[in-house]
């Protein structure tokens, strides 16, 4: 069963809105953003969908940021949500994270997402970054 959810409750997007689907039968979470992405919009992300309980800590995810345009994220907004991220994450069996990149400003971001969850005590998911949706779904086998 695919949940679709908008934080808005509307088609599109806002300016630093994301939409996100629930993947049931695949246990996979795919998080769209629109043009701009904020440190407060991912953290209030973060919060909504895996700090809140609503999913399982063991799903995969996809972060696509292809579409957006605009990026206002402090390196306190980075490790603020790295170390929100790891609290949660599975000793059971930990997810992946697949995040969807379109240039060198995104890619180096999410590369310090990255670096800072990985060196986190405690951590256990795995990040990697791509460039395509088809590549994403290729390294989680979904």
């Amino acid at each position: 069963m695919v949940v679709p959810i908008s934080k808005s409750g509307i088609t599109g997007f806002k300016m630093s809105e994301y939409n996100y689907q629930i993947f049931e039968e695949t246990e996979l979470i795919i998080v769209t953003w629109g043009p701009l992405a904020t440190g407060e919009g991912l953290i209030n992300y973060q919060m909504e969908t895996w700090n809140s309980g609503k999913l399982p800590i063991k799903w995969d995810e996809i972060i696509d940021f292809s579409k957006t345009q605009k990026i206002n994220v402090s390196t306190q907004d980075m490790k603020k949500l790295a170390d929100l991220s790891v609290q949660l994450d599975s000793q059971e069996r930990p997810g992946r994270t697949a995040i969807i990149v379109s240039g060198a400003l995104q890619y180096g971001l999410s590369r310090m997402y990255s670096s800072h969850r990985e060196s986190a005590p405690g951590a256990r998911r795995s990040v990697e970054i791509f460039s395509d949706l088809t590549e994403a779904r290729a390294w989680l086998g979904k």
